[in-house]
């Protein structure tokens, strides 16, 4: 004798199954997308440094004119980065979802700004009056 009343439920459980498989995809999509952001943001936050500490590093070592080179790659999350705009002593980047993250230097800047993909930028020592400055320009 064959017990069929279970088979009448394998319809639901597999209904069941679908939605719950979906959620746990929807959910993994949502988790890769943050962590790729804070890759991005964490990539955007080293290339800002890179270019501080180079220009903090030339302000406090040479004099008017000398000029030091550096590759930067600018990811996609940013909007722009400004260094120098308002205030000399500061830089910003700030990203694409509107957040905006403000850091100081060591060195006072000559305003700049630099928006995603790849610089070749040249760091030069400029004296403006009785201040130097660091300006950043496209090699």
């Amino acid at each position: 004798m064959l017990d069929d009343d279970g088979v009448d439920f394998l319809g639901m459980r597999l209904a069941v199954v679908l939605i719950a498989a979906a959620l746990l995809l929807s959910l993994a999509a949502a988790c890769v997308n943050d962590y790729v952001d804070k890759v991005s943001r964490d990539r955007a936050r080293q290339e800002a440094g890179r270019i501080a500490s180079l220009a903090q590093a030339e302000y406090a070592s040479s004099g008017t004119g000398s000029v030091a080179s550096i590759t930067v790659a600018i990811p996609d999350c940013v909007r722009r980065m400004a260094f120098g705009t308002d205030d000399p002593r500061l830089y910003a980047i700030e990203y694409r979802d509107g957040a905006r993250e403000t850091y100081a230097a060591a060195c006072r800047f000559y305003p700049a700004t630099l928006y995603p993909g790849n610089h070749r930028l040249d760091l030069e020592t400029v004296a403006d009056g009785r201040a130097y400055f660091i300006e950043l320009r496209e090699a």
